[in-house]
């Protein structure tokens, strides 16, 4: 195999050789069932080492049209794993049209290059998808930045 060999065990078994290590940008962009959002911030930037992939991800928006049902964010550079669904960890969130008094989890399922978003209400005992109406209109508005890991097929 080519590749760094890690100097575990016999150096070129497969499993013990780096031979995929990437660097790059991807566009996220937020997800509704209906109506639309207006980016005014894209960023997606990743590091791949192996089948690990870590990004890191900056969106806002300048306006709304109407949006409703679930949210999401699509666009990550690789699809997840199945079996290895992972969540991001929130750096920002500001200037929404919604009270985050819960949890807020970011969740990229198996088997998609997209991020679900939940919201559990701190009286709720449940998660629900977080709701197009909960994003609010005008410039420079739904702030966020996100990082995570996830394992890619």
């Amino acid at each position: 195999a080519n590749g760094i060999a890690l100097g575990v065990g016999t150096a070129n078994t497969a499993s013990n050789v780096l031979d995929d290590y990437e660097e790059g940008s991807f566009t996220p962009s937020f997800t509704v069932a209906s109506g639309s959002i207006t980016a005014a911030a894209q960023v997606g930037r990743y590091v791949k080492v192996g089948d690990l992939v870590h990004v890191q991800i900056a969106l806002s928006t300048n306006g709304i049209s109407s949006p409703s049902g679930n949210t999401g964010i699509s666009g990550l550079p690789f699809t997840c794993k199945s079996g290895c669904g992972s969540s991001l960890s929130i750096g920002i969130i500001y200037r929404w049209d919604t009270d985050f008094d819960g949890d807020l989890v970011f969740r990229i399922d198996d088997n998609t290059a997209a991020i679900a978003i939940w919201k559990n209400e701190s009286n709720s005992s449940s998660a629900d998808s977080l709701q197009g109406s909960s994003f609010l209109d005008g410039s420079s508005k739904n702030q966020l930045i996100l990082s995570g890991t996830y394992q890619s097929t």
